[in-house]
């Protein structure tokens, strides 16, 4: 019975949710994360995925843990015109994101990560590829990675699901 408990709960979650379609790095061979981009409560399907000054933008990973992991932080990289910068999230320990679970997180173990930032409205109107990985600190190595391109616009109400 707790299995079918545990089942029934999985297919609900993931039948239900609406991902947003991400690359795998181009350097990086290991788990492709289901993947959530949205901007107040509204989810992109497909890239470039709209980025809006000013407004809430939420990045949410789920992934089965390939690891033992009990050291973990979330790694930004923007590149845009040809300028690769890593981008300062303001979190240095990814547990802190982790929504169902605590760390440390055991090998196989179902994570949901989810970082939330507000925009600031300093940033040109531009198309920039995010990079986003969850590194493990201990290893100095990706667990997940991915990437995505996202269209920076200004003077936009912020959509609404």
């Amino acid at each position: 019975m707790e299995f079918l408990i545990v089942f029934l709960s999985f297919v609900a979650f993931f039948g239900c949710s609406i991902g947003t379609d991400m690359n795998s790095c181009s350097d990086f061979d290991g788990i492709k994360p289901n993947v959530s981009y949205s901007i107040n409560s509204y989810t992109c399907e497909s890239t470039p995925c709209e980025c809006i000054l000013g407004c809430a933008a939420v990045i949410s990973v789920t992934f089965n843990s390939p690891r033992y992991l009990d050291n973990i932080k979330p790694r930004a990289v923007a590149t845009a015109d040809g300028v690769t910068l890593d981008y300062p999230l303001g979190q240095d320990d990814a547990c802190d994101g982790i929504t169902n679970a605590v760390c440390p997180i055991e090998k196989g173990e179902l994570v949901n990560y989810k970082y939330s930032m507000d925009v600031p409205n300093i940033f040109p109107e531009i198309t920039v590829n995010l990079r986003f990985s969850i590194v493990d600190k201990n290893l100095n190595e990706d667990v997940v990675c991915f990437d995505f391109d996202i269209l920076v616009k200004k003077n936009k109400d912020c959509p609404s699901a």
